[in-house]
């Protein structure tokens, strides 16, 4: 539901969190990591999470400044369709995308441009096997 984590304002690692929760179902709340603004760490939060639909809530990372780690965040979320442009735009310090987006076949609108915003962070296979994405022939290929 909206607002699981508006009290836990001093977690840091939100890593694994949903992993693998098939049952979860419907969308990811808008605001849901809005006061848990020392996390770094989404490593597979969402992975395998294969009953969330829809596309991922703009903003969803605005106040997580300090996340280091995205790698696998949504890997194998079959049912997305949706990643906004912007959903990184406030996480400079991000150091892994690896896996990212991993087999989420079902994105379709254009995935955000993290090898121009973000381009030194580990990359291998952020959007691997995302090939509906409406600009996945853009995507360098060290990111597929």
């Amino acid at each position: 539901p909206s607002g699981l984590f508006d009290n836990n304002t001093l977690v840091t690692n939100l890593g694994g969190t949903f992993a693998g929760c098939t049952g979860l179902t419907g969308s990811i709340p808008a605001g849901l990591f809005d006061n848990n603004t020392l996390v770094t760490d989404f490593e597979i939060t969402f992975m395998r999470c294969t009953g969330l639909t829809g596309s991922i809530p703009s903003g969803l990372f605005d106040n997580n400044t300090l996340v280091t780690n995205f790698e696998r965040t949504f890997s194998g979320c079959t049912g997305l369709t949706g990643i906004p442009s912007g959903l990184f735009d406030y996480t400079p310090s991000v150091t892994d995308f690896d896996s990212t987006f991993g087999n989420a076949i079902g994105v379709t609108s254009a995935v955000p441009t993290l090898w121009i915003s973000h381009p030194g962070a580990a990359h291998a296979g952020c959007f691997f096997n995302v090939t509906s994405a409406s600009n996945y022939g853009l995507i360098p290929v060290g990111w597929k």
